[in-house]
């Protein structure tokens, strides 16, 4: 449900079971910008694609 609240953030999915999550972002939401909202959200960023 966080992830859920990151600014522009769609089609959140998320998985217990594998300890993983993708979320869709605008194009100009920076690496950065997204690793920081992760972060507030309470969570680790381990990669971006």
């Amino acid at each position: 449900r966080a992830l859920e609240g990151l600014p522009g953030a769609s089609d959140v999915s998320v998985s217990l079971e594998d300890k993983s999550a993708q979320v869709t972002v605008p194009e100009d939401m920076t690496d950065d910008q997204i690793t920081a909202a992760v972060a507030d959200a309470g969570y680790e960023v381990v990669s971006i694609a």
